[in-house]
C-alpha cells in the first residue's frame, strides 16, 4: 500500500504516511524527521511539552491496515460528523462559521517563522468559503501567557501571514470574547475572514494561571460560563480543526453552546484508519523498530 496514514506530526499537523522518516522525542511526540531537525536549529526543546530532550528516536513504521470492527464503528461515527456538517452547508441562509485551530507557531521580532500549522488550516477556510459561507472566525491560543494579556504573546504577526498566504484581507479584533466582539461577528460583511486575539489571554480558557503576583489561580465557574457563552455568539457553526489539541478540557476546544458541531471532514477522513492501526497493539509491536539518534 503506498500510504498508510499514523498519527500526526506535533509540528506540521499532517498525517504521517508509510514511508515517512519520522522521529519521537523520550516524551513520545512525534515528528517528520524534516519538521524537528528544522526546529532543533533554534531550540534543543519539544515543540509540543517544551521538554529539554538530548536525542530522538528514529521510528520505521510498517503497519498493517487491514480492518476490523474498530475501523467500522470509526467509519460511522466519520459519516455522522459529513452528514452534521453538509446539513448546514444546504441550508437556505449564508452560515457563519467558526474554526478553533492551532496558530501556536513559532514567531520571531513580530514575524511568523515557521508558518505549517496555519498552512494546514486554509484546505478548511478556502472550503467554507467555496460553500458560499458568509464569514469564518477562526480562534486559537499561542504560547502560555498564562490567562494574562501580554502583547509578547499576541496573534496579530499570524493575522499578517493568513493576508500573505490567502490574498484577501483578515480582520483581527484585540480580544475573543466580550461585547465588543460580539458586535463585529454579528453581521460581517460577506465574505469576512476574522482572526481573534489569543484565547490564553483569558484564564477561563485553560482554567487556570497565574495572577499579577506570581501565585497560580484558577478560574471562576461562572466566569468560565460566561466566557464560553461570548464565543458561541460568534458563529452558527463550531468546526474543530485543531485535531492535535483535542485532548485538552479547554473552553474552546468543547464547541459548548453551538447547535451544529463537528471536526473539519477533510481533515477528519484523513484519518479514519490511523485511529485504527494506532489502536491494533499487534499492528504497531510489529511495525515499530526504534534507534536512538544523538545530536
Amino acid at each position: 500500500m503506498s500510504a498508510a496514514p499514523g498519527v500526526l506530526c506535533s509540528i506540521c499537523m499532517e498525517c504521517f504516511n508509510k514511508d515517512d522518516c519520522v522521529d519521537s522525542k523520550i516524551c513520545g511526540h512525534m515528528y517528520h524527521s524534516t519538521c524537528i531537525q528544522n526546529w532543533l536549529t533554534r531550540s534543543k526543546q519539544c515543540p509540543k511539552c517544551r521538554m529539554k530532550c538530548r536525542g530522538t528516536r528514529k521510528l520505521f513504521l510498517d503497519f498493517d491496515d487491514t480492518g476490523d470492527e474498530a475501523a467500522k464503528q470509526f467509519e460511522k461515527h466519520y459519516l455522522v460528523l459529513q452528514k452534521d456538517y453538509t446539513e448546514v452547508n444546504e441550508s437556505n441562509k449564508q452560515i457563519k462559521e467558526e474554526n478553533r485551530v492551532d496558530f501556536n507557531v513559532p514567531i520571531k521580532d513580530g514575524k511568523v517563522v515557521c508558518n505549517q500549522r496555519i498552512l494546514a488550516a486554509l484546505d478548511s477556510v478556502k472550503y467554507t468559503f467555496s460553500e458560499n459561507a458568509k464569514s469564518v472566525v477562526l480562534m486559537s491560543h499561542f504560547s502560555r501567557p498564562d490567562g494574562n494579556k501580554n502583547p509578547k504573546y499576541t496573534l496579530s504577526p499570524v493575522a499578517e501571514e493568513l493576508k500573505t498566504l490567502l490574498g484577501k484581507e483578515v480582520v483581527f479584533l484585540n480580544d475573543c470574547v466580550g461585547s465588543e466582539v460580539e458586535e463585529k461577528c454579528k453581521d460581517p460583511v460577506e465574505g469576512s475572514l476574522i482572526l481573534l486575539e489569543n484565547l490564553c489571554f483569558h484564564v477561563e480558557e485553560e482554567g487556570k494561571g497565574v495572577d499579577n503576583s506570581g501565585a497560580k489561580v484558577k478560574a471562576d465557574a461562572e466566569k468560565v460560563k460566561a466566557f464560553r457563552e461570548s464565543l458561541s455568539k460568534l458563529g452558527d457553526v463550531y468546526i474543530n480543526d485543531a485535531l492535535g489539541t483535542v485532548h485538552r478540557p479547554h473552553s474552546s476546544l468543547l464547541g459548548e453552546g453551538f447547535e451544529k458541531r463537528a471536526v473539519f471532514p477533510l481533515k477528519f477522513k484523513g484519518l479514519r484508519m490511523t485511529f485504527v492501526t494506532v489502536c491494533d497493539d499487534s499492528s504497531v509491536e510489529q511495525g515499530l523498530c526504534l534507534e536512538e539518534e544523538q545530536f
